[in-house]
């Protein structure tokens, strides 16, 4: 590579090139030292600060850090052992000493005369009222004495409040009563504060000094690979091999012009991109409610709309739809009868049934036919769920003597008795005995009754 040229005009500012690679770390420069000067505890609730005592390269940083807050009573530590006793405080101590009768109607009293540690309760309580004088007896000899007047009214005493006092106050009783009922209340000082507990946790700890300057900016790297040059329009950057940056103008294959409403692209050949507009068929415009989309011929996309032929309208719940005449779709819903259909000239049975007739008898399946009443042997009556309507229905029963191999035979037959529009009777013959006889199977169809 030969040597760089000088320095050009600066060009128009080119659309900015993706990141280039990382440049060659520049040289290290001096190293700026940092050293710690003082560390100062400040008062709780003040700035924490940092000041630089040295110089810009060779740093002494003195800190200045507030004491935290007290923090919270910690949790009470393990029990230390036990000190050696102290010596016992004295004990405040109250004791009675003189009860001293008063006067009638005088005030009752209280008086301490020791001290407030030990207090000794002096009371004076009242004598009760004399009581009245008795009747004077008759002159005369000397009678017995009189009775006794009544006692007058005797005071009380009760003990009103408790209330504790301040450490080294003095112990006092009032009286919120009266002289003839005392009420005292007391007031009894606080002993002295106990030992100081165990020191709390210590609290958080301060903030985080502020962090140390920046160092100097290193050297920028070379410029990156951008964008190539030249391309033509339309053309796309394609990646053309697993190495950063090596990328290329290249022209992909683009929607081929032309083309008009309605046509698809469709692909032409195995050469990539190769694809034309074509035509594929649409469905045809028109067509009306209910018309469906008919294949006319054997060209593709060749259909038309047709009506094939609807539903009448209107119809209600269990009717059916049935034919009414020969033209294509000509039919109608109609109520279906027992059975048979209205103006389907009961050509449908309007009831039937296959039977077990041995044992206990089941019924298999039916159509109108609600149960088997057993008469005995061979005699079966079939009741009807709906009764006919009439008693113009033909009837016809048949059965099996033997669902294997057996030999034998039997004749089912309906009951020679009046029709019954609520049941039809049953009969089974056993042809070799000619007497009744329960078969294996019993066949029994009605047509017409409605």
């Amino acid at each position: 590579q030969g040597a760089t040229g000088p320095t050009g005009a600066t060009g128009a500012t080119g659309a900015t090139g993706a990141a280039g690679a990382d440049g060659q770390d520049g040289a290290d420069g001096a190293a700026a030292t940092i050293s710690v000067g003082t560390v100062t505890t400040g008062a709780a609730g003040s700035s924490a600060s940092v000041t630089n005592s040295g110089t810009s390269s060779a740093a002494t940083f003195d800190f200045s850090i507030p004491r935290g807050a007290t923090g919270a009573t910690g949790a009470t530590g393990a029990t230390g052992a036990a000190g050696a006793d102290g010596a016992d405080g004295a004990a405040a101590t109250i004791s009675v000493g003189t009860v001293t009768t008063g006067a009638a109607g005088s005030s009752a009293t209280v008086t301490n005369s020791g001290t407030s540690s030990a207090a000794t309760f002096d009371f004076s309580i009242p004598r009760g009222a004399t009581g009245a004088t008795g009747p004077t007896g008759a002159t005369g000899a000397a009678g017995a004495d009189g009775a006794d007047g009544s006692d007058g009214a005797a005071a009380t005493i009760s003990v009103g409040t408790v209330t504790t006092g301040a450490a080294g106050s003095n112990a006092t009783v009032t009286n919120s009563g009266s002289s003839s009922a005392a009420t005292f209340d007391f007031t009894i000082p606080r002993g002295a504060t106990g030992a100081t507990g165990p020191a709390g946790a210590d609290g958080a700890d301060g903030a985080d000094g502020a962090t140390g300057p920046t160092g100097p900016t290193g050297a920028t790297g070379a410029t990156g690979a951008g964008v190539p040059s030249g391309g033509s329009a339309n053309q796309v950057l394609l990646k053309h091999t697993s190495t950063d940056y090596d990328t290329l103008w290249s022209t992909k294959g683009f929607v081929p012009t032309g083309g008009t409403y309605g046509y698809v692209l469709e692909k032409q050949s195995a050469t990539d991109f190769d694809s034309a507009w074509t035509y594929k068929g649409f469905l045809p415009s028109g067509g009306s409610q209910g018309q469906f989309l008919k294949k006319t011929s054997a060209y593709n996309y060749d259909a038309h709309w047709t009506s094939i032929g609807t539903l009448p309208q209107g119809g209600s719940t269990a009717q059916v739809l049935t034919k009414v005449g020969t033209s294509d779709f000509d039919c109608q819903w109609q109520t279906p009868s027992s059975g048979g259909l209205t103006g389907s000239t009961d050509q449908l049975a309007t009831a039937w049934v296959n039977f077990n007739g041995q044992g206990t008898v089941t019924i298999r399946d039916s159509y109108n036919i609600s149960s088997i009443t057993d008469g005995g042997v061979g005699r079966y009556r079939a009741n009807f769920t709906t009764a006919m309507s009439n008693n113009n229905y033909c009837s016809v029963a048949g059965g099996k003597y033997d669902t294997g191999g057996g030999s034998g035979a039997v004749s089912p037959t309906i009951r020679r008795e009046s029709a019954n529009t609520s049941y039809v009777g049953v009969r089974c013959t056993n042809l070799a005995t000619s007497g009744f006889y329960d078969a294996i199977e019993v066949s029994v169809v009605v047509f017409g009754g409605t």
